[in-house]
């Protein structure tokens, strides 16, 4: 009943499109996580009880769940034990260049901990600098080399490479959603294009000023309809995921590959 009063409210309103065109446009933001969950060469695997994959025979379904585990044992840690498992900037991102100049690694990248991915770096975060290309074309945008050390490979990692988020740098990024995966021992190039939505306010739809609710968990950031359903979920949570730190792991080396990426 409500989505056919929906849907009838959709048809009632009259659509438009207004096309424009600008000679210059701010650039995204650029966020890059690594695909696999390193771990320093020595694997810190987060042992679950036994009993969380009883009545579990296939392998695939056993290595899912076993990543979804590790996930949620992680974040049980804190921030200082989160990213010292992770790699930092200056360890997974070995050169960089922007509009044909050379970025600094330090300075121009922001790491932040991703529940899934762990540190992950944004490059054109700060929303009140300007940084604009010059020309269009690969060698005008950002370019960037990272350094994907496979020999930390944990049983759960399923690809090794790269996750890159292209945002708005006054939007969360969400690599696990919106990212897209890039292999190593590959040179990729991104071509993005702008789409810009505003929504009208009441009687159209039931919005809120900016979005935000008391439930809005990123404050610093603008609405999107992912921060909503995080917000959403986070809000309406009430089990807790607890385990316990009990086996530590070695792995053999392996071949270590750089990537390099064009945006």
């Amino acid at each position: 009943m409500i989505c056919r009063k929906s849907l009838r409210q959709w048809f009632e309103r009259s659509v438009s499109f207004d096309c424009t065109a600008t000679e210059q446009r701010r650039p995204p933001s650029i966020t890059n996580c690594i695909l696999f969950k390193p771990t320093k060469l020595f694997a810190c695997l987060i042992a679950v009880e036994t009993d969380h994959f009883q009545g579990m025979s296939d392998p695939i379904a056993i290595k899912a769940k076993a990543s979804e585990n590790l996930i949620f044992a992680v974040n049980n840690l804190n921030d200082t034990d989160k990213s010292s498992i992770s790699y930092s900037k200056q360890e997974f991102i070995t050169k960089c260049s922007f509009n044909g100049r050379q970025c600094s690694v330090e300075n121009d990248f922001s790491s932040y901990i991703d529940p899934s991915f762990g540190n992950c770096f944004t490059f054109n975060y700060n929303s009140t600098e300007n940084m604009t290309s010059e020309r269009a074309g690969p060698s005008y945008g950002l370019r960037f080399q990272v350094f994907v050390n496979v020999s930390d490979y944990l049983p759960t990692t399923e690809a090794a490479g790269v996750r890159l988020t292209v945002h708005s740098p006054d939007e969360q990024p969400f690599p696990d959603t919106h990212g897209h995966s890039a292999p190593t021992g590959f040179a990729s190039s991104f071509g993005i294009r702008l789409k810009r939505m505003e929504r009208l306010s009441s009687p159209y739809g039931d919005c809120v000023m900016d979005g935000k609710n008391d439930d809005f968990i990123y404050k610093d950031k603008n609405y999107t309809t992912e921060v909503e359903i995080v917000s959403s979920m986070v809000a309406w949570s009430s089990l807790l995921f607890l385990f316990s730190a009990e086996v530590l792991i070695h792995f053999p080396k392996k071949r270590a590959s750089y990537l390099l990426f064009s945006v």
